[in-house]
């Protein structure tokens, strides 16, 4: 007898229209509630279809036909050769070759009707290939060069190379076996750390025309032999 009386006691604490609510509610979901089915994709599968993809392997799905626009016929777009992609890697030497081919940098030079602009360059070492330190410092300064060149000015870029004893030395001695060093003369060395020199000086020359720097690469600054 109490349990009912405390249910009839709640149910008159509640106003009216907040039962009306809350009957509306529940009549107006619980049909949805019940209509609603399970997806297909989370429907199980028959067992046969199972043992089916598991011996045949994944079920293909039949690839679907593109679908032609209707403005596709509509739109007018530009006709051109010129290609939407960079390919750097196949443009860039093509390029530098042109420049070689019609000698840009050189005529831009003997042109030059200014006054002569001098670029002091701190040269690379010849003990090593060139790194990212590199190729920041002389394309930075070739941006010098070709704006003087624009402004008329005579801008010749002279490369050179530092080829002081010391660092290419050492280089050539961690190239040889204990030894090797242990019966090597003076004389020897040099003429090691010589030949080095020349190969590596050879090898950032290419380096440095590779990353589009100008200046005049087959007369550089020749180092003291």
């Amino acid at each position: 007898m109490l349990p009912q009386l405390l249910v009839l006691n709640l149910a008159l604490l509640q106003p009216p229209g907040l039962l009306r609510v809350q009957s509306r509610l529940s009549a107006s979901r619980v049909p949805h509630l019940q209509a609603a089915q399970t997806p297909a994709e989370f429907k199980k599968k028959p067992k046969q279809q199972q043992q089916k993809k598991k011996a045949g392997g994944p079920a293909q799905q039949p690839k679907k036909k593109k679908e032609v626009s209707r403005y596709s016929e509509s739109v007018s777009l530009p006709i051109t050769a010129f290609s939407q992609r960079a390919e750097a890697t196949k443009r860039e030497p093509q390029l530098q070759q042109f420049w070689q081919e019609q000698r840009t940098y050189e005529r831009l030079v003997e042109d030059g009707t200014g006054e002569k602009f001098v670029l002091h360059d701190g040269p690379p070492y010849a003990n090593g290939d060139l790194h990212i330190g590199h190729a920041l410092n002389k394309i930075l300064k070739d941006f010098i060069n070709r704006n003087q060149l624009l402004e008329g000015k005579r801008a010749a870029f002279v490369p050179g190379w530092d080829t002081h004893g010391l660092p290419i030395e050492l280089k050539v001695l961690q190239s040889m076996k204990s030894k090797e060093r242990a019966s090597l003369t003076p004389l020897e060395l040099r003429k090691k750390a010589a030949g080095f020199a020349q190969e590596t000086m050879a090898k950032q020359r290419a380096s440095f025309q590779r990353y589009g720097c100008w200046g005049f690469w087959e007369e550089p600054c020749a180092p003291p032999r």
